[in-house]
């Protein structure tokens, strides 16, 4: 992230790692619907987000840990409770424990 702008970066390589061009899926949630999509990288630059980790109006993603008969589950709440957001992570790699807010999509950024 700069400026409120997404920015690709290629990570460093080390021995024993998986594929050196894998793309990581990026999402946008809906809170109304409750509801992710998967969107491209150029998609994604086209946000101005906000990083905080609450957005302006009091929400907060959160993760809640699973037990041996449950995965974990990404929560979104607003003040002190919270829901099981409807996420399915998608890609070659999904991973509950590697899922990570980028931030608030505060308005499209015009060209």
């Amino acid at each position: 992230m700069r400026d409120g702008r997404l920015v690709r970066e290629r990570l460093p390589s080390y021995p024993g790692d998986g594929p050196k061009d894998y793309e990581v899926p990026l999402y946008v949630h809906d809170v109304k619907k409750n509801e992710s999509r998967v969107v491209s990288f150029e998609e994604a630059r086209s946000f101005r987000l906000n990083t905080a980790d609450k957005s302006p109006d009091g929400f907060w993603i959160g993760k809640e840990s699973g037990t041996r008969h449950s995965r974990m589950s990404i929560l979104l709440g607003r003040g002190r409770s919270g829901r099981k957001m409807n996420v399915v992570l998608e890609g070659e790699y999904p991973n509950y424990f590697s899922f990570q807010s980028l931030g608030w999509i505060e308005e499209p950024i015009r060209p």
